[in-house]
């Protein structure tokens, strides 16, 4: 529900679902992505990444959690923390022998670098992922609308 208000842009009854919703459910994943969301609308990236942290000290494995956080610290200008966010979750990826967690984690982790103008970094990345057997031609299409 809050999800559906705020696609429709409908930000009382948003507020109203993720109060909610908090109050049912405050250490879901969903509720840490919840109040970081909320401090990102309001500005506050500090406190958005917190709450990213915690959620991610919680459910390792949410994976819109770490992208999330990644992002925060762009926004932060905090590359070396964006990055090893991105790594963090290619590593818990391949722990957990999530193959299609750790191709997208590379895939962010490239266009991350394409974003920072870091150009011999994303092609080296996506170079590695067009070779894989499993490669699709969206491999390619993201190698090259990234660079």
């Amino acid at each position: 529900l809050v999800e559906a208000n705020q696609d429709l842009g409908q930000g009382a009854q948003e507020d109203a679902a993720a109060v909610e919703y908090l109050k049912l459910a405050p250490e879901t994943a969903d509720a840490f992505r919840l109040r970081a969301q909320r401090y990102t609308a309001n500005g506050q990236l500090r406190e958005a990444a917190e709450e990213y942290r915690q959620g991610i000290s919680r459910y390792p494995t949410v994976d819109v959690l770490h992208y999330q956080l990644a992002r925060v610290h762009e926004r932060l200008g905090q590359a070396r923390e964006a990055e090893a966010v991105y790594r963090g979750l290619i590593g818990v990826a391949e722990k957990e022998k999530r193959e299609g967690t750790a191709v997208l984690a590379r895939t962010q982790l490239a266009q991350f670098f394409g974003r920072r103008g870091s150009h011999p970094e994303a092609e080296k990345l996506f170079h590695e992922l067009a070779e894989r057997k499993d490669a699709s031609l969206l491999s390619v299409e993201n190698w090259g609308h990234s660079l």
